[in-house]
């Protein structure tokens, strides 16, 4: 489990590149359908090259939607989007502060819930990471594991940052 988390990860930093314009990061939700990403990942063999790993799960990961998100203006960017095969939605929420870390910092949230949420950050059984928010920033990236109509996926926003979109 450990080196498909590694290949999807590569997939996503490969594959999951946005355009942004401004002092915006670009950001996008996205689902793997965990157990057909194993399957992908049996199939190769255990010679398989990391690019061909990638390649394998990128069949089987889709992009749900992107969008940007204001860079140091702790202004929430909040977007929702029906998760695949369900009545369920997925709110993914990104907020830039400068005051609840030592530095500048990003927080990244996800919910998955029966309606859209105002904000992915204060829904129940979210998922958020928070980071430090610099120059050496590449991607942030919160990711949950979920199970509805028997199948489990992984459910992940990511947001790369734009150059020169880091606050100073």
């Amino acid at each position: 489990m450990r080196k498909l988390s590694s290949v999807i990860w590569l997939t996503l930093l490969i594959s999951g590149m946005a355009r942004a314009q401004g002092n915006t990061d670009a950001c996008h939700v996205y689902w793997v359908d965990v157990k057909a990403a194993q399957q992908a990942f049996d199939n190769l063999g255990k010679n398989a090259t990391q690019q061909a790993q990638a390649r394998a799960l990128s069949s089987v990961m889709k992009v749900l939607g992107e969008f940007t998100a204001k860079v140091g203006e702790e202004e929430l960017t909040t977007r929702s989007f029906p998760f695949p095969e369900s009545k369920q939605v997925i709110t993914a929420s990104v907020f830039y502060t400068d005051e609840s870390m030592p530095a500048p910092s990003v927080m990244l949230a996800i919910a998955i819930s029966d309606k859209a949420q105002e904000s992915a950050l204060s829904a129940p059984n979210n998922a958020v990471a928070e980071v430090n928010y610099d120059e050496n920033t590449k991607a942030v990236r919160v990711r949950k594991y979920v199970e509805t109509q028997g199948r489990f996926f992984l459910v992940g926003l990511q947001c790369n940052r734009k150059a020169g979109s880091a606050p100073k």
